[in-house]
């Protein structure tokens, strides 16, 4: 009996230690497809603090006194949330089945995560997080700038807001922060 028992521990060990491998390639792959989805963004926010359009003057005060919807969305900000409304498209096909009893942080079985919210909420958060460093980077941001600064967040908040992502406290931090 005792040889059976030794045998049962080691092949449990083994068990255990094949989950924690599949688990590590589980992380593995799911960090290589957020670094995907990522690249594109990455590429538009690349070096975002040292460019001039936050340190521009204003022409005039005129220019300043004009409504905030005056100023359009800088071409780098678009292209995100064009990005960002594709990878909708290119999650939907891998989107859990409708079933209502499945948790809304659908896993497929041992699998990664096929939620396109899960996905669409840790872009999201991961480009706030980055426009908010950058900002903190900015040292002589000019009124002009903050505008700019303020269109381009505002469009891209109104993108996160039609795909319904969570992004926390960090839209307040960020909105006070170009006060």
């Amino acid at each position: 009996g005792h040889a059976a028992s030794s045998s049962s521990s080691s092949s449990s060990f083994v068990l255990q230690l094949g989950r924690q491998e599949a688990n590590a390639v589980l992380l593995l792959g799911e960090s290589l497809v957020f670094q995907a989805m990522m690249q594109p963004i990455n590429a538009q926010l690349r070096n975002l603090h040292t460019w001039g359009v936050w340190r521009e003057k204003a022409d005039d005060a005129k220019t300043l006194a004009l409504p905030l919807f005056t100023v359009q969305p800088s071409d780098y900000v678009t292209r995100i949330g064009e990005h960002m409304l594709s990878l909708v498209q290119q999650l939907e096909p891998h989107m859990a089945d409708d079933d209502p009893a499945s948790p809304s942080s659908a896993k497929e079985e041992g699998g990664m995560h096929n939620e396109p919210l899960y996905w669409l909420d840790k872009v999201a958060n991961k480009v706030l997080d980055t426009l908010t460093a950058d900002i903190e980077k900015i040292d002589d941001f000019s009124d002009k700038g903050k505008r700019q600064m303020s269109a381009d967040v505002s469009y891209l908040l109104n993108v996160m807001k039609a795909l319904d992502v969570d992004t926390g406290e960090k839209v307040p931090k960020l909105m006070k922060m170009l006060e």
